[in-house]
């Protein structure tokens, strides 16, 4: 199974992560600085956080950019096992590598998003009221699923025709969603050791809204970020791409 250890060491201690995670940090910031010096605490920054571009479009979208950048080319790295863990200092490279993985698989996501709300919405007149929830969340969670599997498959050789392995995505779908759970469960509780202290006593101070606190925040959810895109690259290796080599004879 995925090491959470393994990814919060190669993730921190690769070549210049310290810089990468403070210079990427930087439009984070500016983009959740308003989500976070009108909260007064850390349940209202999770609810603003949840529609980060409605208080600045561009920087929220900048940052959103960037944090998929970072997360795919983690990925890639991982499977591929690259020296380098994270993106390089290279920001042409960064920029073409985020700017192709955006248009590759954008139609997909919406795929992904589209189809289930389709199902939804034309099953709810056969589906009893007291199971509705339940379905829509079943329904949901397989393309949510689908959508993770796709992203790992793009990400290993940047290769759009690799995320529409369908057959392969089917095969894998109950592995991969256990193995996404348990991924999320790890990170959840490596932030409640580290992230949490942090929150708490920032909390205890009443120094939640402030601009040291909002930079911290940002810095830690870079890192979040490159340490779960390197889980999903251990996950993708582990249970995917075995799937698919199973019958070669190496």
């Amino acid at each position: 199974m995925a090491s959470i250890k393994d990814a919060i060491e190669e993730c921190i201690t690769d070549q210049n992560s310290a810089f990468k995670f403070l210079i990427l940090a930087i439009p984070v910031f500016i983009a959740i600085s308003p989500v976070i010096s009108s909260a007064t605490n850390f349940e209202e920054i999770k609810a603003n956080m949840s529609n980060i571009t409605a208080y600045d479009p561009w920087w929220g979208l900048g940052s959103i950019f960037l944090i998929f950048g970072l997360s795919l080319i983690t990925t890639h790295n991982v499977i591929n096992s690259n020296n380098m863990i994270l993106p390089t200092c290279n920001i042409f490279t960064f920029i073409f590598q985020t700017i192709k993985g955006v248009f590759c698989l954008a139609p997909l996501f919406i795929m992904y998003s589209f189809i289930p709300a389709i199902l939804i919405k034309y099953s709810a007149s056969f589906i009893p009221e007291n199971f509705a929830n339940f379905v829509n969340f079943v329904v949901t969670t397989v393309f949510e699923i689908g959508m993770f599997a796709s992203y790992i498959l793009y990400s290993r050789n940047y290769n759009i025709k690799e995320a529409y392995k369908l057959k392969l995505i089917y095969e894998t779908l109950v592995e991969t969603g256990i193995g996404i759970i348990y991924c999320l469960g790890l990170l959840g509780i490596a932030n409640v050791l580290i992230t949490g202290f942090i929150i708490y006593v920032f909390t205890v101070f009443n120094l939640i809204a402030t601009p040291l606190f909002t930079y911290i925040f940002s810095f830690i959810l870079v890192t979040n970020v490159s340490i779960f895109a390197h889980l999903l690259a251990q996950l993708g290796y582990e249970k995917i791409i075995r799937e698919e080599n199973k019958d070669r004879i190496i």
